[in-house]
């Protein structure tokens, strides 16, 4: 059984998409995006979310900025910049 994120946030889509915000693991499970660690690695491995940055203590984290453009929110692979293929 894959290790559930634990929801330690309050966090929101609209929190975890604020520009220059650290987003967290634990941001991501509390806006609803993922649910385990190995359904993240999975988005990662498949390009839907950017590696994250690491912190000298060894926290996760992504920016809103990465969020927000990710495939993970945007599937067709349009980011807000770019239409969606029709």
């Amino acid at each position: 059984m894959p290790k559930k994120l634990r929801e330690r946030s309050n966090a929101t889509l609209a929190d975890v998409t604020q520009p220059g915000r650290m987003v967290t693991p634990s941001d991501l499970a509390a806006a609803g995006l993922v649910r385990s660690y190995s359904s993240l690695r999975d988005w990662i491995k498949k390009g839907w979310l950017p590696p994250p940055h690491e912190l000298p203590n060894g926290r996760q984290y992504w920016t809103g900025e990465e969020i927000a453009e990710s495939r993970a929110l945007n599937p067709g692979g349009a980011t807000p910049a770019e239409p969606a293929a029709a």
